[in-house]
């Protein structure tokens, strides 16, 4: 449902290009870019509904956030399939915990970083 594209920097003058993809069940497939797109790196799995929105900041392409059905964000080193916080988007005392991310954005505002996060529910 979702896709991403990525370099990362391989030494000095050289950089590899990625394709991240998320889907109806619960894992992000991590494949090499073009040519060899058929290659999988890693998943990176975690989430425990669909997944619907990833976001690499383009300051920190090293860096995943991802959202969906669940009521957290993951936030991934994606190229390890590692988890490195889980972010929760609803108060464990409310009782609406039903939640879908419908968009998730990396921005700047003067030398603060932020990740927006638009929120279903």
């Amino acid at each position: 449902t979702y896709m991403a594209y990525v370099s990362l920097p391989v030494d000095e003058n050289k950089k590899r290009s990625y394709i991240l993809t998320a889907d109806r069940d619960e894992h992000i497939r991590v494949s090499r870019g073009p040519p060899q797109a058929h290659v999988i790196e890693n998943y990176c799995l975690g989430h425990t509904a669909f997944i619907s929105k990833l976001c690499v900041p383009q300051w920190a392409p090293q860096y995943l956030v991802s959202g969906g059905g669940d009521n957290y964000l993951l936030v991934w080193k994606w190229a390890e399939g590692r988890i490195l916080q889980k972010v929760s988007l609803v108060d464990e005392a409310s009782e609406a915990t039903e939640v879908a991310v419908q968009g998730i954005w990396a921005t700047s505002l003067g030398d603060l970083r932020i990740i927006l996060v638009a929120l279903h529910g």
